[in-house]
């Protein structure tokens, strides 16, 4: 079961919704995730979510790294807690989620 999931009839709802706004990108949007090798609940979720987001769309890209193992990248990124979502465009913009999505992040 997937998390894009509407509690109403249709079940695609969030889905379609979400490729429309991808649609529309000018360019490329690289999602990167730092997790860790066993996760907690709330990096599983945003692991999982991010999965299915950005098999929506071709302008999507998800790169999923470990916090502990890739620390020097961490840091590069200046990230220093998970989960954590850095949202690029043709460069870092500096945009930072850290923990679940469960906000005004996705369209309703």
């Amino acid at each position: 079961m997937g998390l894009l999931k509407d509690k109403d009839k249709d079940k695609d709802k969030d889905k379609h919704a979400l490729r429309k706004t991808f649609d529309e990108l000018a360019h490329e949007v690289k999602l990167v995730m730092f997790t860790q090798e066993v996760e907690c609940e709330s990096c599983r979720l945003v692991h999982d979510l991010l999965a299915e987001v950005g098999a929506l769309s071709k302008r999507l890209a998800v790169e999923v790294h470990d916090f502990v193992a890739e620390a020097a990248l961490a840091l590069q990124y200046r990230v220093d807690k998970i989960p954590a979502t850095i949202v690029m465009g043709n460069r870092d913009y500096g945009i930072r989620l850290y923990g679940v999505p469960g906000g005004y992040e996705l369209p309703r």
